[in-house]
């Protein structure tokens, strides 16, 4: 029953006597915005109308009646979105859609299946734009844009099944379209009514030829259709059609081979590419004047293609007599007028005669096309490649993370947009030179009758730009510029956070209060980290795109990651950093907004400044208390040496200058000549002891540590020594500080060593003139002593065994040479020359 403002009725089936009264359960009752009335209930089939007094229900006609409709749902336009639902679980499944436009239209909606589950509410403001679906599972957004693609010869199948295999796609003068299926058929289909008609193909018998195999054909302004096929299941027997377009008429010529590649009628001939089973290629030229065959051999008469299987041939409008050739083991530029070639390949091919090595990522070439800027653009089964032979430079791009998505089927240009589009195993791409990072992506969710398409299976139409591409249901065909449309796309969202604790030796993942504008934390003991992103639109997520940079600059190049959703580190420096994300949906369309994450990375405290900091400070502490203990030591050292010298000279030079002066006294007071004798000896060797005392008290006193001290010591023993002989000295120094502190040792030795030399020179040399120099040169401090007399009778160093306590001096020079690891060099000859030279102790 039915109860209305007016009153209650029961529904009377005038309208369709094939109805019964209902009596099952009301599934949906839905008035829509024009007021219509739609229900469904579950012992009757088919979508149910209210008539508009209320007393009549009919079938809607425009949808199938014998299926089961378990939703209906409104958008802002009016236009209805119906649901085809199965109820034999316990829940109802989604199994197709019907969209019923508010202008009385009614379109197939098979697109939608990919939605999946149990639908419980669906809500858009143009259903023909985006789509949101409440799932049993969550929610689902889909961009629609299945109207702005038509498609012929497409079947209603599962996303798994295919159709017809379509082959190749031409265009005669007269505004048809010809389309051929890998086997059984072919069709003609015009383009301004959209009427298609099947072509069959009949042998010289009359009988229907019922071909496999087909590659394609080619287009014939005399008014035929040129085809390539095999004959049933005999793939080793060629077979090229004529077929009349006015007749229908079909004439057949056999090579003993498979056709595998064609070009485009030149000149009334066609080349072909031909494969044998037992693995010989062939490259032939078909006369469609003469009706013949000729294989092509190289300048040397041999077949260059004995072991290659050909995949593409295109005649080059911008090289006079070349020939691409795309195979699997590679690109060939052949000059048909020399016969001669040139082979590139990747980094997996053979090194053929003529060979080039360049940046080719798959040596299978399955599609060519030469641009207007005489640049090959070369499809292979692993991305595109641009190619420029007057440079001979190669540039890749991959098409997508996915394989399938990188075999590359076709390549036709877009004018409008002086872009490619690329159609693959796995969906069409369409990329922009210019900007190779933003390619954009479309599969069968966007209305496509397969994500699959066919080699040699793409048309342009020059005068309207549409595109036609064959795949493995039938033909889909657009205009470019119903796809290239700029559409809003959510920002991206942060799927989950995992890192691999390394103390707990446990991989944790972070999936909740993920939200945009997040602060996370990386301790130190994180051996990595990730980030997964999701794009929360209904496209397939590994279709998605994303890219993304670190810091608040926006003049700041993106970073782009194509199809990976996730982002991974390890080892990061310790800071904060700011990561901003945008996503892509797969048609291009990048979203405003970027998901904003902010990062701390820690480090261990060890290695944080703070630590270093306290580190340095009480290394410096550490350090400055051993100086300064150093420093007293030193000082003490000094002051002790200090004060032993003025005790020594204090006391025991008193002492012995008293002796002196008693032993004088008293030698003169006497007349005993023998005593005499005796105190003179006694006053020698007090003045003897009172020099070396003095000498002692002089190298140990602190405050004698500077280069003049020395310099003004030599003088004074020079003076004593050398004067009253009658011997003349002078004392030179370069580059000397004489007000420079110098070590005691160094002080020490360098004194006794001169002492030593000018005592010799006193005692031995027959010399007028002694010359002494010291100072630094480059790295060494030197010091030379020379006189100008005899040296004849200078004592000389004696073997160890037989040194006796006189003579030593020179024994003793070299061991103070020794003790100062200094080099010590004496010359005999013409005077006496002492050259000392050791490492340089003064800066």
């Amino acid at each position: 029953r039915i109860i209305s403002a007016q009153a209650a009725c029961d529904l009377s089936l005038l309208q369709d006597t094939s109805l019964h009264r209902p009596k099952g359960q009301l599934r949906f009752m839905h008035r829509s915005l024009r007021g219509d009335i739609f229900l469904s209930l579950s012992d009757l089939p088919g979508l149910l109308q209210l008539e508009a007094h209320g007393d009549r229900l009919v079938r809607y006609p425009k949808v199938p009646d014998s299926l089961e409709y378990g939703g209906i749902f409104e958008d802002l336009q009016g236009n209805l979105l119906v649901n085809v639902s199965r109820f034999s679980a316990r829940y109802p499944s989604n199994e197709d859609w019907y969209f019923l436009h508010a202008n009385g239209q009614v379109s197939h909606f098979s697109h939608l299946r990919a939605v999946g589950g149990f639908v419980t509410a669906v809500a858009s403001r143009d259903f023909l734009q985006d789509i949101l679906f409440g799932l049993d599972t969550g929610l689902k957004i889909v961009r629609n844009s299945a109207s702005k693609v038509e498609k012929i010869l497409y079947q209603e199948l599962k996303p798994d099944e295919r159709g017809y295999s379509m082959r190749s796609i031409v265009a005669d003068t007269a505004g048809y379209l010809y389309l051929a299926r890998e086997i059984k058929h072919w069709y003609r289909y015009d383009k301004r009514t959209g009427v298609l008609d099947t072509l069959s193909l009949y042998d010289a018998h009359g009988d229907y030829l019922d071909f496999n195999y087909c590659q394609g054909f080619v287009y014939d302004p005399r008014g035929y259709l040129w085809g390539f096929t095999s004959n049933g299941t005999d793939k080793g027997l060629g077979m090229v059609h004529r077929f009349d377009l006015e007749s229908c008429l079909n004439t057949i010529y056999t090579v003993p081979d498979y056709i595998q590649a064609y070009t485009p009628l030149v000149d009334g001939k066609i080349w072909l590419a031909t494969y044998r089973t037992n693995q010989t290629g062939y490259l032939l030229t078909f006369d469609t004047l003469t009706k013949s065959f000729e294989p092509f051999y190289d300048a040397q008469g041999e077949n260059p293609f004995q072991r290659v299987f050909i995949r593409y041939l295109l005649p080059s409008k911008h090289w006079k007599d070349v020939l691409w050739v795309g195979s699997e083991q590679g690109l060939f530029r052949l000059n048909t007028a020399t016969r001669t070639y040139t082979y590139y390949y990747g980094p997996s091919g053979s090194n053929r005669p003529n060979g080039q090595r360049v940046n080719l990522r798959s040596n299978t070439v399955y599609a060519l096309y030469e641009d207007e800027a005489q640049q090959l653009w070369v499809g292979t089964k692993n991305g595109l490649h641009r190619f420029d032979p007057r440079s001979n430079t190669w540039k890749a791009y991959m098409l997508s993370n996915d394989v399938t998505s990188n075999t590359v089927a076709c390549i036709v240009p877009d004018t409008e947009s002086n872009g490619l589009w690329i159609s693959t195993y796995n969906g069409l791409a369409f990329l922009e030179p210019e900007h190779p990072d933003e390619i954009r992506r479309f599969t069968r969710i966007d209305g496509f009758a397969h994500s699959e398409f066919n080699r040699f299976s793409c048309y342009r139409d020059d005068e309207s730009g549409k595109i036609y591409l064959g795949g493995m249901n039938g033909v889909s065909a657009f205009y470019p510029r119903d796809l290239l449309v700029q559409a809003e796309v959510p920002k991206p969202l942060l799927a989950s956070f995992s890192y691999y604790d390394g103390r707990k030796d446990t991989l944790i993942t972070r999936i909740a209060n993920l939200h945009d504008g997040v602060y996370l934390s990386v301790e130190p003991h994180y051996d990595y980290f990730n980030f997964n992103f999701t794009l929360p639109v209904y496209t397939p997520s590994t279709e998605n795109q994303f890219r993304y940079r670190i810091g608040d600059d926006p003049e700041q190049e993106w970073i782009y990651l194509k199809n990976s959703r996730s982002l991974s580190y390890s080892n990061m420096k310790k800071g904060n950093y700011t990561f901003y994300v945008q996503g892509a949906d797969p048609n291009g369309n990048w979203s405003e907004q970027a998901l904003l994450i902010h990062l701390r990375v820690r480090e261990f405290f060890w290695r944080s400044p703070a630590f270093v900091f306290l580190l340095v400070g009480l290394g410096g502490l550490v350090a400055f208390w051993f100086y300064r203990d150093r420093v007293e030591r030193r000082l003490s050292m000094e002051r002790l040496r200090t004060e032993l010298a003025t005790n020594l000279h204090d006391e025991v030079s008193g002492l012995l200058a008293g002796i002196s002066l008693q032993s004088e006294i008293l030698r003169e007071q006497t007349d005993d000549e023998q005593l005499s004798t005796k105190l003179k000896r006694i006053w020698a060797a007090s003045q003897g002891a009172m020099s070396k005392m003095s000498d002692v008290i002089w190298s140990i006193d602190a405050r004698r540590d500077h280069v003049a001290n020395l310099i003004t010591r030599m003088e004074e023993h020079a003076d004593e020594v050398l004067l009253p002989l009658g011997i003349r000295y002078q004392i030179k120094t370069y580059d000397l500080d004489l007000q420079q502190a110098m070590p005691a040792t160094i002080r020490q030795e360098l004194y006794f060593i001169y002492k030593e030399a000018i005592n010799n020179v006193a005692k031995h040399a027959k010399t007028n003139r002694v010359e002494v120099a010291l100072g630094h040169t480059d790295k060494y401090f030197e010091l030379l002593i020379k006189d100008n007399g005899s040296a004849a009778h200078l004592p000389k160093e004696q073997p160890v065994g037989r040194r006796q306590r006189k003579g030593q001096g020179m024994t003793n020079l070299r061991l103070r040479a020794e003790r100062l690891k200094a080099e010590l060099t004496i010359l005999r000859g013409r005077g006496y020359t002492i050259h000392l030279r050791m490492k340089r102790f003064i800066k």
